[in-house]
């Protein structure tokens, strides 16, 4: 269970149990929306990833993937873009 958040038991709400059952079984998340609006996010619990042959392939490819690349100019740059504010002021 996720830890520190509260927690709804749904078995006496038949939709809610059977959208609850649905996440978990298909181990796919879904938004929950009142019209357009995005209220809640419903992810399965417990989901453990495999390691496959596909997946240490992609993760051997991407070895170097940096080799050659000015790393302090790349930090640099993404120093200056953190610290730069694009939103307006908050007015109080």
């Amino acid at each position: 269970m996720a830890e520190g958040m509260e927690s709804v038991d749904v078995e006496s709400e038949t939709r809610l149990r059977d959208l609850a059952e649905l996440v978990w079984s298909t181990r796919e998340p879904r938004v929950l929306r009142l019209g357009p609006k995005a209220l809640a996010l419903v992810m399965p619990l417990g989901i453990k990833h495999s390691k496959t042959s596909e997946g240490r392939a992609d993760f051997l490819r991407a070895a170097g993937g940096w080799k050659g690349m000015d790393t302090d100019r790349f930090l640099a740059a993404n120093r200056k873009s953190r610290d730069a504010s694009y939103r307006p002021p908050v007015r109080w």
